[in-house]
């Protein structure tokens, strides 16, 4: 994978701001020549500066995406605004642009706008909300914004929920190029004055929120336009390093309970065949046929973790760190950081342990699952729309693919209600529409 030189930035004026974006007057080609010359600009007048995409190296050879708004060059060197955020500064938040055009033109600061690392275009692995490695990054960016030559080695960091709470986090280290911070809508406090937790505890609106749209946005590629010709390998990387493998990790004494629970559930002979067949006794089916295939032939099973570690081919020192601060978040009462209810939480200490694999490629017992969301779909006719927001005719999507908002566990019937909904929207389009025009335009329904 071929990156630009990171040798450090002295961009070209290119003028590629707008009237539009600036908000401002232009000026005419005598201003902006007397400004240059004398070397300050001229009183009441402002002059367009310019929009340079470059890259960071990270000292563990990883490359991050920044987009830098530059002053004019008459302004010399001045301060720089850093914005780090994951989410794709070159086209889910682009819109943002009027602000640092404003904030460069207006005020003479160069800002920064970086992705963090592993979101948009840039390298590496996001791999959590403020990881250890974040920060890392972002004392190595401020170090190589503070040397270039435009700037005069004062930085500061700015923004609103992400980036406002990483600006605080790189304060607390104290960076000698950081001289101020502005945090908006942000805390120092996770646990107690967080968009994930209040007073400790956990927001169930987030947990059907946030993670339902960082998670698929990671999973996008990196924007061709600025990642260049090997963006299509990245992106494939970026989903395959991954893996796809998960595993449920249980010791001895949760394999005795489940074992005893298994037990006592109702007998699958209770039960008429015809039942059995209709799904009619799921409820009967699930826990005893499937319970006893994940305990006793769907899992690993060893007498330590490291043993444990070595048959699920996972690093034993990574097993065993996740365990550990697993036990830890038990033993104070939580929060769990994968969401598990407090009710639910329970140390992993007692051998033999054993680990359930939920690949989605699973072969004896494949791991359910379903897309919650993913198709763009018109909300009145149900058309699946293309790339470009045009409905394709003749296909309509409905059920949970098309509609209804992911919950925080998976019951069956909760589809029912989504395909009800978007399956009589589709209805409604396909009979309204007269044979041979498109159900897109005047004779589309009223929303019901």
């Amino acid at each position: 994978m071929t990156y630009p030189s990171d040798e450090p930035i002295v961009p070209e004026q290119v003028d590629d701001a707008t009237p539009e974006d600036a908000g401002l007057a232009a000026l005419d080609a005598q201003e902006s020549a007397d400004m240059v010359s004398e070397g300050a600009p001229v009183e009441g007048s402002i002059l367009e500066g310019t929009k340079v995409d470059a890259w960071v190296p990270m000292s563990d050879g990883a490359f991050l995406a920044i987009t830098l708004y530059l002053p004019h060059d008459s302004a010399g060197p001045q301060p720089c605004i850093l914005e780090a955020l994951p989410y794709r500064k070159d086209d889910m938040t682009s819109s943002y642009r009027p602000e640092y055009v404003r904030l460069r033109d207006e005020y003479r600061y160069a800002v920064a706008r970086l992705d963090l690392r592993g979101t948009g275009s840039s390298g590496g692995r996001a791999t959590d909300e403020y990881p250890a490695q974040e920060q890392r990054d972002l004392a190595e960016v401020l170090t190589w914004l503070a040397a270039q030559p435009w700037c005069d080695g004062n930085l500061g960091m700015y923004g609103t929920s992400y980036s406002g709470f990483n600006s605080l986090q790189m304060a607390v280290e104290r960076p000698p190029e950081l001289k101020a911070i502005i945090a908006i809508y942000a805390t120092d406090d996770r646990f107690t004055d967080d968009v994930h937790y209040m007073g400790g505890l956990a927001k169930w609106i987030d947990i059907v929120d946030y993670c339902h749209y960082m998670t698929p946005m990671n999973a996008l590629p990196p924007v061709p336009g600025v990642f260049g010709p090997a963006w299509r390998d990245e992106w494939r990387a970026r989903i395959a390093e991954h893996g796809g493998r998960g595993w449920l990790v249980v010791d001895g004494a949760i394999r005795d309970e489940v074992r005893d629970q298994i037990k006592d559930a109702t007998r699958i002979r209770t039960r008429p065949l015809a039942e059995l067949l209709s799904g009619r006794a799921n409820h009967v089916l699930f826990p005893r046929l499937f319970g006893s295939i994940n305990l006793y032939v769907n899992r690993r099973r060893a007498d330590s973790l490291d043993e444990l570690a070595d048959r699920c081919a996972i690093p034993a020192e990574q097993l065993v760190a996740t365990i550990d601060d697993y036990n830890t978040a038990v033993r104070a009462g939580g929060p769990d950081p994968m969401g598990k209810p407090a009710e639910h939480l329970q140390q992993l200490l007692r051998p033999p342990f054993a680990a359930v694999p939920c690949h989605l490629d699973g072969q004896l017992f494949p791991a359910p699952c379903i897309t919650l969301g993913g198709l763009d779909v018109d909300p009145v006719t149900q058309h699946v729309r293309r790339l470009d927001g045009s409905p394709i005719e003749g296909l309509h999507a409905v059920g949970r693919c098309a509609a209804g908002i992911a919950s925080r566990s998976y019951v069956s019937g909760l589809s029912l209600a989504d395909c009800v909904f978007s399956g009589r929207n589709a209805g409604m389009a396909v009979t309204a529409q007269p044979s041979g025009t498109s159900a897109t335009g005047a004779n589309r329904p009223a929303s019901s």
